[in-house]
């Protein structure tokens, strides 16, 4: 029964292993005080009975919270730092299942942020609908830090967007972006993840010149003073842009009047060589062609498809624990293979095959007996040199597939039916070298050695699959 948990737990380990913890840290922003709670929460285990989390303070080991549960999640509240934590699943005979590797994780200490409104005019087009940036400087902010505008008069919220950049080592927002402000009174709110939270002043938001101005009402006059000196300026850039564009558009007719002229000439000379060269090739592929019938008359016909079946003979090369699970390291067994070669090149040809063999291997103890059938599924690149006018040839190939494993156990002491029936499926890769030999006209005869490395969890399994094959062609 020792080999039989042992195999188990290879093939079931990396399955409690894949458990997708997704970990969401919500309130992992505290004061001196510990005044707010933190949770940590993760996927569940469908088989787990019970998890146990521990916490670990970074610069000092000592300091260590260990939290047992059989939810999916904890609530605890510690004081500002750096610190670690990793999480184990139990199953319900209390084993550890899992366990995650350590994974750090800051606290930070709760700060209320600062506003301070700027007296700068900012206009905008006359379509609210369009986003516009708040001139405000904001300190002590946190990366998940929101932001609204609130009406004074109307109580209506915006959602806005803030503006970060790192200061040294803190994050501030010179801007707020917001889209569909209107006419009004409206007031900044800054909140933290904490709750922590700000208003500004009152931003004033008055039309002028059709279009808005955010700012005080002192600056209506002279922003309209700056949209009139801004249209001129704009005016003249136009004006500017055009003559530019007219200038260029003159110099690339010219110069593409001269490549057309160039390019003509070059027409003709080329066309003249063409015709010069088409004599040549026309004769050329004459004398070609009486050689390639001549040539043809002796000429195998290669069949594109080939279908054969036999017998193989894997032996585990590798890895040693797969081959102690084996009373013997080779048994017996049957492979067949379908071969396409839709491309011919002078001596030899290009396909694929399509390949699977399939054996048995076992092992029978005074306790326990064990049947563990092994099919080797690949499709690999073909490639066929054919030799001696094609009656006999080589093919090398290569690729990969699935491998497919079951595994049978049952008691022996007392006797009873299979305890367990597991199927597993791995990626291969496949490399392999075989001769051919044309017995009749559509019999093919073919032997050779496929070897096998299967990629199983925590092991490479290599196998070497000589093999014998009888079949047809098509």
């Amino acid at each position: 029964m020792g080999i039989k948990k042992k195999m188990t737990d290879i093939f079931t380990r990396k399955k409690l292993l894949y458990i997708l913890i997704s970990f969401i840290f919500t309130g992992l922003v505290f004061t001196q005080e510990n005044t707010f709670k933190q949770k940590l929460s993760w996927k569940p285990e469908k088989n787990a009975l019970k998890y146990k989390i521990e916490i670990q303070n970074v610069l000092d080991s000592s300091i260590t919270q260990e939290f047992e549960t059989s939810n999916n999640f904890i609530e605890f509240s510690m004081k500002a730092g750096e610190y670690k934590y990793r999480i184990a699943a139990y199953d319900f005979l209390g084993r550890k299942a899992s366990e995650t590797t350590w994974k750090d994780f800051t606290i930070l200490k709760a700060v209320k942020p600062e506003v301070f409104v700027s007296n700068q005019t900012i206009k905008v087009a006359e379509n609210a609908k369009n986003s516009v940036k708040i001139p405000v400087d904001i300190q002590k902010v946190t990366p998940r830090s929101s932001a609204i505008l609130l009406n004074e008069e109307t109580g209506e919220t915006l959602k806005g967007d803030l503006n970060l950049k790192q200061n040294n080592t803190n994050l501030t927002s010179g801007s707020v972006t917001v889209t569909g402000i209107s006419e009004g009174k409206w007031k900044v709110v800054i909140t933290n993840p904490s709750g922590l939270k700000t208003e500004s002043e009152s931003i004033n938001v008055v039309p002028a010149n059709n279009k808005l101005i955010i700012g005080t009402e002192k600056n209506v006059q002279q922003a309209a003073e700056e949209e009139k000196i801004e249209q001129i300026k704009k005016e003249q850039q136009r004006q500017n842009a055009l003559a530019e564009k007219q200038k260029a558009e003159q110099a690339k007719k010219e110069a593409e009047q001269k490549a057309h002229e160039q390019a003509e000439r070059e027409k003709a000379a080329e066309l003249a060589e063409k015709k010069k060269q088409e004599s040549l090739i026309a004769e050329k592929q004459k004398e070609i062609t009486v050689k390639s019938e001549a040539a043809g008359k002796n000429k195998r016909k290669y069949e594109l498809l080939n279908f054969k079946i036999g017998a193989a003979y894997p032996f585990i090369l590798y890895d040693e624990y797969f081959k102690s699970l084996c009373e013997k390291k080779s048994a017996p067994g049957l492979t067949a293979k379908l071969t396409f070669y839709p491309l011919e090149l002078n001596f030899f040809q290009l396909g694929l095959e399509a390949s699977t063999s399939a054996t048995q291997f076992s092992q029978k103890t005074y306790t326990f007996d064990m049947e563990m059938p092994v099919s080797l599924n690949n499709l690999n690149f073909v490639s066929r040199f054919n030799i001696l006018d094609g009656k006999f040839n080589i093919n090398l190939k290569t690729g990969g597939g699935i491998a497919i494993i079951k595994t049978y156990f049952s008691n022996t002491i007392p006797p009873s039916e299979n305890l367990s029936d597991e199927f597993y499926g791995y990626f291969c890769a496949n490399a392999g070298l075989s001769f051919g030999w044309f017995i009749i006209k559509r019999i093919l005869f073919e032997t050779g050695a496929d070897f096998t490395n299967i990629f199983m969890p925590d092991m490479n399994v290599g196998f070497l699959t000589p093999y014998m094959c009888i079949g047809f062609t098509f």
